[in-house]
């Protein structure tokens, strides 16, 4: 039986809503070719909040990321943000 990943048609994928506080948790992908690659978190126009909880880059631990880490290409982000703010900070993170 083969067993295969599925693909999210949505650059943005939802893994938690925190209603109660009008908070979810997103994971976000960075393009190969997205204009955010070299940039440190601090160089981004995040949304009003929205934080990056976790990075998951390829053949590495998971890790917290601070304002000087440098995104690479398939970092996976982990981040907290408003349902409002959700458009704006992938637009921040996936660039173009």
């Amino acid at each position: 039986e083969n067993i295969e990943e599925e693909v999210p048609t949505h650059p943005i994928t939802h893994l938690l809503d925190i209603k109660e506080k009008g908070l979810e948790i997103v994971e976000i992908k960075i393009p190969p070719h997205s204009t955010t690659i070299g940039k440190t978190i601090k160089e981004l126009k995040l949304p009003r909040r929205s934080v990056l909880s976790l990075i998951i880059r390829n053949r590495q631990k998971p890790f917290v990321p601070d304002d000087n880490t440098v995104l690479e290409a398939e970092d996976q982000i982990v981040a907290v943000t408003t349902p409002e703010s959700e458009e704006a900070l992938g637009t921040a993170l996936r660039g173009s």
